[in-house]
């Protein structure tokens, strides 16, 4: 057992092996209760702690807190680096839709600025035109994801990548002063065609392709 934020996570069980021979892997679920909220365990980072031990492919039955009510929510490693753990929302794998996740724009693109690994589509509301969401980091393991932004009216917000990443938004480096601008009114598509690198589209209200865009 190991503590993890302000929780504790355990392996349950000797697990599963599938394979053969020099191929054959053996993956292990978990068990993880924790006082954090929903929005701290699914933050970039938080069971990187677990990058020595955790495989992609298992999965985490947490009980977490939301609101003060403890809930329940199940994940799946999607990638981990030997450094950096990824995670999503079994849920997402297995359903399209879902709802939307409400996050607000924020000077540093932090706290609620934060995109999550398995948010499918967010809605900000942003109080500043020059406040800033952050899409989760890039890895191999997560090519081919999509995540939609629709921006609620009547502010625009901005979007990077994370903070010394040196990861692109339609090939510009924008893990610092290059910012895309998202106009209010309008869903994004952010296509991860790269390891470290987006591809952004923006949709009108009228379901229009606006013009390409450019980070600066």
């Amino acid at each position: 057992m190991r503590v993890l934020g302000n929780g504790r996570i355990r392996r349950k069980g000797e697990g599963v092996s599938y394979g053969s021979g020099a191929n054959i892997k053996q993956l292990c679920d978990w068990d993880y209760a924790t006082s954090d909220d929903v929005a701290t365990v699914e933050t970039a980072g938080h069971f990187n702690d677990m990058a020595d031990v955790m495989q992609v492919g298992e999965i985490i039955d947490a009980r977490l807190d939301l609101d003060g009510t403890p809930v329940f929510m199940q994940y799946m490693c999607s990638a981990n680096d030997g450094t950096n753990v990824a995670i999503i929302r079994t849920a997402d794998l297995e359903t399209a839709g879902g709802g939307a996740r409400a996050v607000v724009p924020t000077a540093d693109g932090l706290t609620t600025g934060l995109i999550l690994p398995g948010d499918r589509l967010v809605e900000a509301t942003s109080a500043d035109a020059n406040h800033i969401l952050t899409l989760p980091l890039a890895t191999a393991a997560t090519r081919d994801r999509e995540i939609h932004i629709w921006v609620a009216p009547s502010t625009n917000c901005e979007l990077r990548t994370p903070a010394d990443s040196d990861q692109t938004i339609n090939n510009v480096n924008s893990d610092g002063t290059n910012e895309a601008l998202l106009t209010h009114t309008q869903l994004y598509i952010c296509r991860q065609h790269l390891a470290t690198g987006w591809l952004l589209q923006a949709f009108t209200a009228l379901g229009a392709v606006a013009t390409a865009i450019v980070p600066d």
